[in-house]
């Protein structure tokens, strides 16, 4: 063989060992290219939300619809930690970098600058309000069982995260029975009983006001009728009456479209859901919060002994003697509102002025904002009344007993 020939062939069979080597290496980096791995980054995971199993959260190179397995305890974390965790993608083991956040608590339990009504020994869901996923992971500083009657401050500890709620802690089992036999009903006026009661919860008489109707013997008892109160939402009462009014006027029905919506779930919206937003919604698209207060509210009442004669534009303030002849307004014209009526009829079930007549029809309208809490309502007692009552720093507990004891006096003397 010539031996150019031979440095040829040992040249070629060089190149193909270096060309199989090459293509070798380059197989080999794109099979391991194409191999699953662990992501290097930290993956973030907010507690108490659904563990995702979708495998390319956690690895690269997988389809996007492959899973992976894992033990869920290793998702038990009591605060914010980072820490790896094991999982498995089609038979093979990797640890990942987890970021476990804390939930922000203002958005899982709900506080209020309100001191709150407890029974003691309840649930403290009823005041707390924590998100189901995160209920069984919350503490508490106090065990409700051992709460002391009186004002509290409780505490729930979620992730690390504290928020602390005030609550008036109160044993409801004799309170009714002790109350209607506690004053002298039958013997003394309501203006003379309600500020007995209001000595007894240590509140003073100028946090309530009040104005009762006996709509059969026509009797009036007033209690800081002309004193400014914040009416809360409690100025829906003549809007509603004004809008059914403005329907007759327009030739609307419930059905008309207004802003996009029927009137009848704006009205019971406004009236059942007390919505701020629809109730304003409204207000201006019949003619603007001015108008209405100073001019239209006029229609059911004023206030000629008072500064505020409706309701003050401003502030939103009232006087209970205003609501008074709101009150019966709707009272001699009921064939008037047959909607609103409806709608008061349903309105908050159980709470403010009905917490503890719940045997007695009552139509209401309840107004909430700070730390006032009203009710204006028609009570149907065997002799209906009317009463319009403002509070300001009340619980809705000593709330609901003022309501009581005004009732009970009520059926006591709603003859006389």
């Amino acid at each position: 063989m010539n031996w150019r020939n031979v440095v040829r062939s040992k040249k070629r069979a060089q190149q193909i060992v270096f060309l199989l080597l090459i293509s070798g290496g380059f197989l080999l980096i794109f099979s391991l290219m194409k191999r699953p791995f662990a992501k290097a980054e930290k993956i973030d995971y907010v507690i108490g939300d659904t563990v995702p199993l979708q495998a390319k959260v956690y690895l690269g190179n997988v389809s996007d619809d492959s899973t992976v397995s894992m033990d869920m305890t290793q998702f038990q974390v009591s605060e914010a930690m980072e820490k790896k965790i094991n999982l498995t993608y089609q038979g093979t083991s990797y640890k990942v970098n987890i970021n476990f956040i804390a939930p922000d608590i203002n958005q899982l339990i709900k506080v209020s600058d309100r001191v709150q009504d407890f029974v003691i020994s309840g649930n403290y869901q009823s005041v707390f309000g924590v998100d189901e996923r995160y209920a069984k992971d919350v503490t508490y500083s106090i065990p409700s069982d051992q709460l002391k009657l009186g004002e509290q401050t409780v505490s729930a500890t979620l992730y690390g995260q504290t928020v602390s709620q005030k609550l008036y802690v109160y044993d409801d089992s004799n309170d009714m029975g002790r109350l209607s036999i506690r004053y002298d009903y039958a013997n003394q006026d309501l203006t003379t009983i309600v500020k007995q009661y209001l000595t007894d919860e240590k509140l003073t008489t100028n946090q309530v006001a009040f104005s009762y109707v006996n709509t059969a013997t026509k009797k009036v008892v007033q209690m800081n009728e002309n004193q400014s109160m914040i009416a809360g939402s409690t100025y829906k009462l003549p809007l509603s009456m004004f809008v059914e009014d403005e329907m007759k006027t327009r030739g609307y029905t419930l059905n008309t479209i207004v802003l996009g919506t029927p009137l009848k779930e704006l009205l019971e919206q406004t009236i059942v859901e007390s919505s701020n937003h629809t109730a304003e919604m409204l207000v201006e698209y019949f003619g603007g919060f001015y108008n209405l207060y100073q001019q239209k509210f006029g229609v059911y009442g004023k206030n000629e002994h008072a500064s505020i004669k409706t309701i003050d534009v401003d502030t939103n303030r009232t006087t209970a003697y205003y609501f008074k002849q709101v009150l019966e307004y709707v009272w001699a014209n009921q064939d008037k509102y047959p909607y609103l009526i409806g709608y008061l009829k349903e309105a908050t079930p159980n709470r403010y002025y009905e917490m503890y007549l719940q045997r007695v029809d009552i139509w209401h309208k309840y107004g909430l904002y700070d730390d006032a809490i009203n009710d204006v309502a028609i009570v149907h007692e065997r002799n209906p009344y009317l009463i319009a009552l403002y509070t300001q720093g009340l619980t809705e507990y000593q709330f609901g007993k003022l309501a009581y004891v005004i009732n009970e006096w009520h059926r006591i003397n709603q003859d006389k």
